[in-house]
């Protein structure tokens, strides 16, 4: 038999939420403005900006580079740039 566990951690340390958690809620003005996995609440930039937290900088910089897959992690990134 399988026991649930949940771990609640309220922190505004993207990379921390981005690489540990299954579920990101953004607040805005203490409403639920985004509520699913970090990949989807991270690439949602317009309602991410209301609440007033930057996505990773892993993110950003792959925004930047013209990449089309919302980038989490720096392993992320150099995957586009290592042969395979």
């Amino acid at each position: 038999m399988q026991q649930g566990k949940l771990l609640l951690v309220v922190t505004h340390d993207v990379k921390f939420a981005a690489r540990h958690a299954d579920r990101v809620i953004a607040l805005h003005q203490g409403r639920v403005l985004l509520d699913d996995v970090p990949r989807t609440v991270f690439g949602r930039d317009e309602e991410l900006a209301r609440t007033h937290v930057e996505p990773p900088t892993v993110t950003r910089l792959g925004r930047q580079l013209g990449l089309d897959e919302t980038l989490l992690l720096p392993e992320e990134l150099l995957a586009f740039y290592t042969p395979a």
